[in-house]
């Protein structure tokens, strides 16, 4: 269902626009800081977040409802005419689109649907979006939709008109096509006035109308669901039986209940649980203090663990300058494959490398305090 948004915000490369219903131009503009926003990369999560947040708190109030807009300059766009393109052309066409964007894989959010015999592709930093709609909702907002202000026809960079805002929110259809937060996986071909395509539809064939597609998915729901509870029943039954003939199964339990008692985890399967580590460096949240008061040196260290695939990464200044060895600090989800692969970088640089546990009150996942270079 379309809940109609009480304010927009409407993306940009160096700012934000806050625009209230019904509103011919922004009401407030929020500007980003070079140290925090660059080049279309956010440098410090956490500052930045915080930057959000003195914003919304004071200009929007709890139980509103968004919809955030991305304007042409955070996104890579192509729209390609289906009835001039063959099959083969279009997987191609796509193919060389997405290679085409300049983004790491963990920082790509993605866009690809049918409408009105065209093809929608869009790409973009997630991270320039996924900050302002977390903010929002830990504030008790609602976002209901992010959409690329392209898809509209709203292509200038200038701030929103009255006539833009109204043509995003009028296109019901399409602002859920090209919703960031649900994009649509499924790309079916519908009969229509114009043979449009549109995703997540049925195909509309013969006689078959809206009921019948309904017995028809229900059909398919149920009859797992038939086989599921089947299943189950025998299992607990076999389990009642086997523990009862041991007289070590208590009556008074309730069947779920006792099931649950009697089931435990292989020691195949605790020990994989165990083995499970985190080994997306992209997803990683890492801090790099400089310890020995080299100017740069952060920053340095910064560059090349961005150079293996970290992006997540914050600098800072120690205290105390004295540092002379160059200390790792991981938290225990982390990949020892990971871990070996950051100390063979460092190694490169600095004369002694060691690593240790950080701590469980530890804001990052990695914590990296340089030491002495062998040639600084």
């Amino acid at each position: 269902m379309f809940g109609k948004p009480q304010a927009i915000v409407y993306l940009r490369r160096k700012s934000l626009e806050l625009y209230l219903q019904n509103s011919q131009s922004y009401a407030e503009k929020l500007d980003y800081p070079a140290d925090l926003v660059s080049s279309e990369e956010i440098l410090n999560d956490q500052s930045f977040g915080r930057f959000l947040g003195d914003f919304f708190t004071k200009v929007t109030s709890a139980g509103q409802r968004f919809v955030v807009i991305l304007s042409d300059e955070l996104t890579f766009s192509q729209i390609i005419e289906v009835e001039k393109s063959k099959d083969g052309d279009l997987e191609a066409q796509k193919k060389e689109f997405f290679d085409s964007v300049p983004l790491d894989t963990h920082e790509l959010a993605t866009l690809e649907f049918y409408y009105k015999n065209r093809l929608f592709l869009a790409g973009c930093n997630k991270k320039l979006y996924e900050d302002v709609v977390l903010c929002l909702t830990n504030m008790g907002r609602t976002v209901d939709f992010v959409v690329p202000a392209f898809v509209f026809g709203v292509s200038a960079n200038a701030p929103l008109t009255g006539d833009d805002i109204s043509k995003i929110l009028s296109n019901h259809d399409l602002i859920k096509l090209s919703n960031l937060l649900s994009p649509p996986d499924k790309k079916q071909k519908v009969e229509s006035g114009s043979d449009a395509w549109v995703p997540d539809t049925k195909v509309v064939s013969g006689n078959r109308n809206e009921s019948d597609d309904r017995a028809f998915d229900m059909k398919y729901f149920f009859v797992p669901v038939l086989v599921i509870v089947v299943a189950a029943a025998l299992m607990g039954g076999y389990l009642l039986f086997s523990a009862e003939s041991k007289s070590a199964f208590r009556i008074d339990l309730p069947f779920f209940a006792k099931a649950k008692q009697v089931a435990s985890p292989s020691p195949a399967a605790s020990a994989a649980a165990e083995e499970k580590k985190i080994t997306d460096k992209g997803a990683m949240s890492v801090e790099v203090i400089n310890g020995t008061g080299v100017v740069g040196q952060a920053g340095k260290v910064k560059t090349m663990l961005e150079g293996i695939g970290f992006s997540n990464i914050t600098a800072a200044n120690a205290e105390n300058t004295g540092n002379t060895v160059t200390k790792v600090e991981y938290s225990s989800d982390i990949d020892r494959g990971v871990r070996e692969e950051v100390e063979a970088e460092l190694k490169k640089t600095f004369e002694q490398v060691e690593s240790s546990d950080a701590g469980a009150d530890s804001t990052y996942q990695i914590i990296v305090t340089t030491g002495v270079e062998n040639n600084p």
